[in-house]
């Protein structure tokens, strides 16, 4: 636990960490886009594409960076290509960048963890003169240091938005900056990202995905006109440049420049927001002018605590309780693990894992699709997925349904099943309604009723866990049903066990079957080919078998 004292700071330096931040998000998504496949960022493997539900032109291209060794062998020269990449197009703020005195010594500097700062770019680096670097500069160099040298980039863009983090919009949200995600869509009501440049960096990647609303998007509009003309036309240009042919030229027209802006239009905003409410550029100005003033504050001192903390008593008089004795390596010094002397309790641990290895019936390998392009989205591709292998619930402890809200996924569901007629396997669907707080029955025809009130019951309906409730939900299934449990990246044994715990009975009549999207399969495979084990699967071509899900599982535990 950390907690703020004493009086609050503006963050130093904030200009130029948010120009060196958004300067290095721009790269990365230009250079990972599809025009430049022939010479691609990063090979398969060490990251994908995750592009906004509704993307519009200039939106970010959804870059997320895969751990593993893949990723580990080319991170430098993902630094060293952002880095060149960002100096020879540098935005206008950073403009110095491309012809300064300095300028190898810089890229040096900002992808070279091994020296120091002062010993790459020399004792006379900082001073007046135009071959030195002035204050502001230095900020710049040092900002850009952080990002790629000390991998604050990619710790970031490895995060799954919404997931990982996100934007609290809940009625009840105090800040409008990127917190830690308990779980899918589930923000976590008063913790805050301790380290700065993460919390920047967190929000503009959150704001690129979520997009702007239209009261924030017409506020930058009414910021912009309380401008100078010469500052109005400048910023505006470079909105509409970003967007480049993405908007059909009989809508341009109408907003092609900024004198034609009018905030009381409402149909002229209704057609901006359209074009522009991903906008990297217009999400940049938001946050810049509108959000990070106030927002990004810091304090002059914190206190922290652990569970060593709570241990460290007079006495060392510390009880308490776990099933299983897994961690137990990780405990305080002051607290010993107990040895249990009845034999059937010593065999919880692996217990489960027997169960999951002889009742699950197979693995699914999700595939992406362009969503650009008509595909579906991932959590669309899961939930058809779950329905054509006859689940009759989803254990979403992966987090793919990610980027849809459960009633939405319920939506889906029972459009899909009504789809069918008569023939449809169940009445309706379960799932955990976030803005009621509760658990809701929705039948084919779109009524919903709370699970107390309804007259369907949930072994009659298809019912989705979301990844908050893959632990502690307890439903009555029957007792031959088939859950689809999900893995996600660097799933742990502990998540993995309580959500196939949600099975009550299973290996007395409940069977399993996983589901991943393309990367951790593949990630699931490798990890068998790199220790020399054939993949245990009933298709050996491309499904893992659950003896490979559990090596990787326990691996990444």
């Amino acid at each position: 636990l950390i907690y703020a004292c004493g009086a609050y700071e503006n963050l130093p330096n904030l200009q130029a960490r948010t120009a060196v931040m958004q300067a290095l998000l721009h790269t990365a998504s230009r250079l990972a886009t599809v025009r430049y496949r022939s010479l691609p960022l990063l090979p398969d493997g060490a990251a994908v594409l995750e592009p906004p539900t509704k993307p519009s032109p200039g939106c970010f291209c959804g870059l997320r960076l895969l751990p593993g060794e893949v990723l580990e062998a080319h991170i430098h020269s993902l630094h060293e290509r952002l880095a060149q990449d960002l100096m020879d197009e540098p935005p206008y703020e950073l403009r110095w960048l491309k012809d300064h005195d300095m300028r190898d010594r810089i890229r040096r500097c900002v992808t070279d963890s091994t020296a120091s700062a002062d010993d790459i770019l020399g004792p006379d680096a900082r001073g007046p003169e135009q071959h030195q670097l002035a204050d502001d500069q230095w900020a710049v160099v040092l900002a850009l240091r952080g990002m790629l040298a000390s991998n604050l980039l990619q710790h970031c863009l490895r995060k799954r938005h919404r997931v990982d983090f996100g934007i609290n919009r809940t009625v009840s949200a105090r800040k409008r900056i990127a917190v830690p995600y308990r779980a899918a869509h589930t923000p976590s009501e008063r913790s805050e990202f301790a380290q700065p440049d993460v919390a920047l960096l967190l929000t503009n990647i959150s704001y690129y995905y979520d997009g702007l609303s239209l009261d924030e998007f017409q506020a930058a509009l009414s910021t912009l006109l309380g401008m100078g003309l010469s500052a109005q036309r400048d910023i505006y240009g470079a909105w509409l440049r970003l967007a480049g042919n993405g908007i059909p030229p009989t809508d341009l027209g109408k907003f092609d420049e900024v004198d034609k802006v009018d905030t009381s239009n409402r149909q002229q905003m209704e057609l901006m927001y359209r074009y522009l409410s991903h906008n990297m550029a217009v999400v940049d100005f938001w946050l810049n002018y509108r959000v990070y003033p106030t927002e990004m504050r810091q304090y002059t001192q914190r206190l922290a605590s652990s569970a060593w903390n709570l241990a460290d008593n007079g006495r060392a008089q510390v009880v308490g309780f776990s099933g299983t004795n897994d961690n137990h390596r990780l405990l305080p010094l002051q607290v010993r693990q107990a040895d249990i002397p009845d034999s059937a309790l010593r065999a919880t641990n692996g217990k489960m894992l027997s169960v999951i290895l002889k009742h699950t019936l197979g693995f699914n390998t999700l595939l992406p699709e362009d969503c650009s392009r008509g595909g579906r989205p991932l959590w669309q591709v899961l939930l058809d997925t779950a329905l054509k292998e006859r689940m009759h619930a989803l254990l979403d402890c992966g987090a793919l349904l990610a980027g849809a809200s459960n009633r939405q996924a319920s939506e889906y569901l029972c459009q899909r099943l009504a789809e069918q007629g008569a023939a449809a396997p169940f009445q309706g669907v379960t799932y955990f309604d976030e803005d009621k707080r509760n658990w809701t029955v929705s039948d084919l025809c779109g009524r919903r009723l709370p699970r107390h009130l309804s007259p369907i019951a949930e072994r009659d309906t298809f019912v989705i866990y979301d990844d908050a409730h893959c632990r502690g939900a307890d439903l009555q299934l029957q007792l031959s049903a088939v859950g689809m449990l999900t893995l996600g990246p660097g799933s742990c044994k502990d998540k993995v066990m309580q959500a196939a715990g949600r099975l009550r009975q299973l290996g007395r009549g409940q069977k399993l079957r996983f589901a991943a999207a393309a990367d951790v399969a593949a990630k699931i495979v490798q990890l068998q080919a790199n220790n020399g084990v054939a993949p245990c699967s009933h298709n050996r071509a491309t499904e893992p078998a659950a003896v490979d899900v559990l090596r990787w599982v326990m691996r990444n535990t």
